[in-house]
């Protein structure tokens, strides 16, 4: 087959001047063994007579080279992207989170103040309750956007799953019905929670995409099943012990997929997806993760009814957790007069940290400039008991002032805070003498649980 060629010198400079050049064009030849060749053909006439030459010129290794390499551009801009997204998210989630803070610490302060059955008392619940999970959701799009090593540990499956379906019906069409069949009384498992999340949401958005033009519906189930030896075969990956495990299906009744898909469907850079649409890597992952929980993956598919995908992952004892026995929140966490200094650009939360504290009998002095509170800080360094700092300020970073007051009392406590913090690392904090950091938004309960660990350890 031949297609019209762009290439106007495909002689050599030699020839040229000898032939008429009459047609030139470019033909995909089969070498035999299935793999294409390219090949420019050009046809010029030699003036004076009625004969014509052929030149023939192999160009497979200039094409592939060019695929190459716009391959490349096309990965790096996509990872271009990706970068800029994640630093959009991350901004975004600063500000949500701040937002949310004084959201939720009115509201628990409505809920001191009034009577568990009263109107005020049950609004404000739910006004913390949608509060946290906004800053659930939050916490799980960043998820998606932060480079951390494998964290492995005894989780429950359920409420990871419950988010990412709650995140995709409010993202997907609602010609797409999400149908949830997931069991609550599932045993844990050894995982990572983040990397969990993004098995759920890749298996779930290629179940979305395969329905993305005709709707259809989309099941998620959890549940656990008892594997006997002779059950274990088609399990390659899986430990080969029979014994309790978890299963979470993702089914779709979309376009489905032939056998020969089915067995490339986790080789990494594999996509059936038009350009734009997919890396060929969101799959690759999710096989990866869950073979590194000792789990496996068996997929089944019929063109044009659907597809399903089934994970199984080894289920685990959870450990008991034993809570300490407190007669009340104020006889454990309520202040006794310690003088908290309370740092936050953002007004509303340095008052809102200013009233909840008092309330539980601190003494407290709040600041929305940090060059203000340092300057406090020196002319009552003896006085202040713990300190609470914002991380990002712009006249002084959190850090920054820490430091500075670190210098002028070593034993001073100080909780740094931020509603997004990509830079800071457990190394940096420790490195700064910082004694806690806490991801905003905090409950005026929370933060006073670690005032009081600090203050009476």
């Amino acid at each position: 087959k031949g297609n019209p060629g762009e290439k106007k010198d495909v002689l050599d400079p030699d020839d040229q001047g000898h032939t008429e050049p009459s047609l030139q064009y470019e033909v995909t030849l089969d070498d035999g063994h299935g793999t294409p060749r390219y090949v420019y053909v050009s046809l010029g006439k030699i003036p004076g007579t009625e004969r014509q030459v052929a030149s023939l010129l192999d160009v497979t290794e200039k094409r592939r080279a060019e695929e190459r390499w716009q391959r490349l551009e096309r990965q790096l801009r996509k990872s271009q992207k990706m970068e800029a997204i994640g630093t959009l998210a991350g901004g975004i989630a600063h500000d949500l989170n701040n937002i949310l803070s004084p959201v939720l610490g009115y509201a628990d302060m409505i809920m001191r103040n009034s009577e568990p059955d009263s109107q005020e008392f049950q609004r404000s619940e739910k006004i913390q309750k949608a509060a946290l999970r906004a800053a659930d959701l939050v916490s799980q799009v960043l998820a998606f956007n932060r480079g951390r090593t494998e964290e492995k540990r005894r989780i429950k499956l359920h409420p990871v799953v419950k988010e990412v379906v709650k995140l995709l019906k409010g993202s997907i069409p609602s010609t797409i019905e999400i149908v949830d069949r997931v069991d609550r009384n599932c045993d844990a498992v050894l995982a990572d929670p983040t990397q969990i999340h993004q098995v759920v949401m890749n298996l779930c958005t290629n179940a979305y995409h395969a329905m993305e033009d005709t709707g259809g519906t989309l099941t998620v189930g959890l549940r656990q099943v008892q594997l006997e030896l002779s059950e274990l075969v088609g399990f390659p990956n899986l430990a080969q012990a029979a014994g309790t495990y978890l299963v979470l299906e993702v089914r779709d009744t979309g376009c489905g997929m032939t056998e020969d898909i089915v067995e490339r469907i986790f080789d990494p850079y594999f996509t059936t997806k038009e350009e734009g649409k997919g890396t060929g890597l969101g799959l690759a992952t999710v096989y990866s993760i869950v073979k590194s929980t000792m789990g496996d993956i068996r997929v089944t598919s019929i063109p044009g009814k659907g597809s399903c995908f089934s994970v199984y992952i080894p289920a685990v004892r959870p450990e008991r957790e034993t809570a300490p026995k407190i007669s009340s929140f104020a006889d454990a966490f309520a202040g006794q007069g310690e003088r908290l200094l309370v740092v936050d650009d953002d007004y509303d939360i340095a008052a809102m940290c200013k009233e909840g504290f008092e309330y539980l009998g601190y003494r407290v002095e709040a600041f929305s400039s940090s060059r203000d509170a340092l300057a406090y800080f020196e002319d009552h360094l003896k006085e202040i008991d713990l300190v609470i700092t914002d991380h990002t300020m712009p006249e002084m970073t959190g850090i920054e002032l820490a430091k500075k007051m670190l210098l002028l009392r070593q034993d001073l406590p100080v909780i740094l805070c931020s509603g997004y913090a990509a830079s800071i690392n457990q190394q940096v904090v420790e490195n700064a003498g910082i004694r806690r950091f806490m991801m905003k938004p905090i409950t005026v309960d929370t933060m006073s649980r670690e005032i009081q660990a600090l203050l009476k350890p």
